[in-house]
């Protein structure tokens, strides 16, 4: 029994090429989430990430399917989903709804490494430009659709 949270950790932390990595926040970590209207913070639990990548799936935007055809090195969301590091942080709003914060960069190489992989778990990974190699999304539990669907500029 004593090992089962060390499992866990392993089964949901394991972060690999073709295959998803995800991150749960708690709700005590801290996030840069102040910007929201939040009433207050919880922390998602497996049921809820698993709800969450389902209304993803369901409702992302037609566009993701199409652009990004792997140009100026930015992937193509939609059919590379599976590649995705993903951190997921909930609150609710002031109307008392559930909330999913979900953060997401691409897990290949080309971020800087150890460096930001050593942050994963401890804060969500912010980047500047990047184009679809960095996208971010808030999910509404309660009414089952995205709030928004953003995704960083090509730079340059």
């Amino acid at each position: 029994m004593k090992y089962l949270p060390i499992i866990l950790l392993l089964i949901f932390c394991s972060c690999a090429n073709e295959s998803n990595c995800t991150y749960i926040f708690k709700k005590e970590q801290l996030t840069y989430l102040h910007f929201i209207d939040i009433k207050e913070k919880f922390t998602p639990s497996i049921s809820e990430v698993k709800q969450t990548e389902k209304i993803l799936n369901d409702n992302m935007p037609a566009w993701t399917k199409t652009q990004y055809k792997d140009d100026f090195a930015c992937p193509n969301i939609y059919s590379n989903m599976h590649k995705y590091c993903k951190q997921y942080a909930g609150y609710f709003n002031s109307k008392g709804e559930k909330i999913i914060y979900l953060n997401a960069f691409y897990d290949e190489e080309k971020f800087n490494g150890e460096i930001e992989k050593k942050y994963i778990p401890e804060a969500f990974i912010i980047a500047q430009d990047g184009c679809s190699n960095y996208w971010r999304t808030e999910i509404n539990l309660n009414t089952r659709e995205l709030l928004m669907f953003m995704v960083n500029s090509h730079g340059g």
